[in-house]
């Protein structure tokens, strides 16, 4: 986003799941901790991210230390202020990309077992129900 990575959360052995947003500048290989506003995930790890045609960023699921989260937030990022969207399957991990108005998930755990499934999310502006795509 704008010669630079965003990431948010994740986890260390030090302080366990966190849910700090970072961003590194690719211009002057710098990184600098951002401070939001707003409602923002739980400390978690393991979740999927993409950003939006409308310069947001979507964090989907996760694990927050107990399961896999079903939480859907969007940062607007030219304000830094988060938004609580939704909520679509428990999922950790996979892969999350947005295409034209829609919101893709595939794979990931849902706490027990891997699968392959793909999931249209919709863009969270829309809240649109969550529907399986594929099996």
């Amino acid at each position: 986003y704008k010669n630079k990575m965003i990431l948010f959360g994740g986890h260390t052995d030090q302080f366990g799941d966190v849910s700090d947003l970072y961003e590194y500048n690719f211009e002057t290989s710098k990184w600098s901790k951002l401070e939001t506003t707003g409602i923002s995930p739980s400390p978690r790890h393991s979740h999927a991210a993409t950003l939006t045609n409308d310069e947001s960023m979507i964090i989907f699921g996760g694990w927050d230390g107990i399961h896999c989260s079903n939480e859907i937030f969007k940062l607007d990022l030219k304000t830094l202020k988060w938004h609580f969207i939704g909520f679509g399957p428990r999922l950790c991990s996979g892969t999350l990309v947005c295409y034209h108005n829609h919101l893709f998930h595939f794979g990931g755990l849902d706490g027990q077992e891997v699968n392959n499934h793909v999931y249209d999310l919709s863009i969270p502006s829309e809240m649109k129900p969550v529907r399986k795509f594929i099996k």
